[in-house]
């Protein structure tokens, strides 16, 4: 956000002066009581799958919703964003759950925010944040989503498989030009 204008900048600064309290509360009551919440496995997984789509797949990672679309209603709308090597916007919903890999319930999150148009409640948001050229096509209505989720289960191969179909529906349903699908696991080797 260092390259954001002087004015840009200073409202970014005011909105997450205002959120980070609440974030840095969340982490704070994970950490003493040692319990994973649904809330800190959400940011957890939008923070994984976002840098994980960065590192990996030369993707910008934008900052979470969360520091500068403070829930206040229900569920605002999406979680993260990217813009991608081919300059479009992903739209990122993260699910978390400790016992089940909740791809379907992203999935189906996504398609209900696409037809409320929530994707586009947030162009004021990243019109700031992305290049022009990915600003572009998400006029042009050029752009992807992400389905993230905690993957849970002996067999990730099938698990993802079935992911993959969902997002084939996704797809051609709402005629985005790319799904990703990022399942988060965790590995204590």
């Amino acid at each position: 956000m260092a390259d954001l204008d002087s004015l840009t900048r200073k409202g970014y600064e005011a909105a997450v002066s205002l959120t980070t309290p609440l974030l840095v509360s969340l982490i704070s009551s994970v950490a003493t009581s040692g319990s994973l919440t649904e809330e800190f496995g959400e940011i957890m997984v939008s923070t994984g799958s976002s840098r994980a789509l960065s590192t990996i797949y030369g993707h910008v990672a934008l900052p979470i919703s969360e520091l500068w679309k403070p829930k206040k209603r229900n569920n605002e709308g999406f979680d993260f964003h990217t813009v991608c090597p081919m300059e479009l916007v992903n739209f990122g919903e993260a699910k978390y759950s400790g016992s089940s890999s909740p791809h379907g319930v992203a999935i189906a999150q996504i398609s209900r925010f696409l037809k409320s148009k929530k994707h586009l409640m947030d162009v004021h948001y990243l019109g700031t944040l992305c290049s022009p050229a990915s600003m572009g096509r998400l006029d042009l209505d050029e752009y992807g989503v992400v389905a993230a989720f905690s993957l849970n289960g002996i067999d990730h191969g099938m698990i993802l498989g079935n992911a993959a179909s969902a997002a084939k529906k996704l797809a051609i349903s709402h005629k985005v030009e790319q799904v990703l699908l990022v399942g988060v696991a965790y590995d204590a080797k």
